[in-house]
């Protein structure tokens, strides 16, 4: 896991679909992560109002 952290304004979160509004740089991530480890590999966004938000990937120790 490799989680980047700031304590900015943060974000309300909403329900989305995954990879939805992610914006251009997180979905590329995304899509790289998917393409180089397969399903196994997330992304994850937490993010609340006035605390700052934290992203998280998930990748398997080995390429598939």
């Amino acid at each position: 896991m490799i989680r980047v952290q700031d304590n900015g304004e943060g974000f309300q979160q909403q329900s989305r679909k995954d990879g939805e509004h992610l914006g251009f740089a997180l979905y590329n991530i995304q899509q790289r992560l998917y393409y180089y480890f397969g399903e196994r590999a997330q992304l994850r966004i937490e993010s609340s109002p006035h605390h700052g938000t934290s992203v998280f990937f998930f990748r398997p120790k080995e390429r598939m």
